[in-house]
């Protein structure tokens, strides 16, 4: 199961060059970047489950989708999102990048191991 969902953002993508940085200065070892960006991963997956409550209604034309590893991604164009707080947001694209069910119970079942 992959949960590095989140590695490819501003904060992973940081988090990672420092890493890597501390590895090329022998401060670290490579063994302890890949734990630390595993640790990374799971923890700002549960983050973000319990932050985000708002409900929101997405319209939008899906042009493409997968599903791997318990992962969606959609791909949409001309959305339209309603949003509690923001009121109607429209965009021209769309990604969505969500993970089904299965996900977050292996990732209840892992914390339990740990």
């Amino acid at each position: 199961m992959s949960l590095a969902l989140y590695r490819q953002s501003t904060l992973g993508n940081s988090l990672e060059e420092v890493l890597l940085g501390l590895q090329k200065d022998k401060k670290i070892s490579e063994q302890m970047v890949k734990k630390s960006m595993e640790i990374f991963d799971k923890c700002i997956c549960e983050e973000i489950s319990k932050i985000h409550k708002s409900k929101a209604t997405i319209k939008a034309k899906i042009t493409s989708f997968r599903y791997c590893d318990n992962i969606w991604i959609f791909y949409g164009k001309d959305v339209k999102i309603k949003t509690e707080k923001e009121g109607e947001i429209n965009s021209n694209k769309l990604k969505i990048i969500t993970c089904d069910k299965k996900m977050k119970e292996q990732l209840n079942q892992e914390k339990k191991i740990i």
